[in-house]
């Protein structure tokens, strides 16, 4: 018997492994995505810190949004800044990203971003 195309076992295996590729790749672009949104987080920081040692060289004795805002800053999509001491010996800044509550990074006053 001369038959063309495939049988169903062939597709069947084909199909198992074209769902196994599929989900390999869906779990490592969720991790890219949790690191850039992160990474986000820990850019705007950084900005807030520059920033602020701008504003303190001009003599402002305390930062906080209002400074920020009106020297440029722009906060990145669904991240939150509280400035809990905008001092320049006392500087500390806590940011997340909404979708990881739990990932909370600190800025000091030595422009150290630390992760809690």
């Amino acid at each position: 018997m001369n038959s063309k195309g495939f049988t169903l076992v062939e597709l069947m295996v084909s199909i198992i492994i074209v769902a196994i590729l599929i989900t390999l790749s869906a779990g490592a672009y969720s991790l890219y995505g949790r690191r850039a949104r992160l990474a986000s987080v820990e850019n705007n920081l950084y900005d807030v810190y520059q920033i602020s040692q701008l504003s303190f060289a001009d003599g402002t004795e305390e930062v906080n949004l209002e400074i920020l805002a009106s020297s440029g800053f722009k906060l990145h999509d669904s991240v939150i800044l509280d400035i809990e001491n905008g001092t320049e010996e006392a500087l500390y800044v806590e940011a997340w990203h909404v979708s990881y509550p739990n990932d909370v990074f600190i800025l000091n006053a030595l422009g150290e971003i630390k992760r809690r």
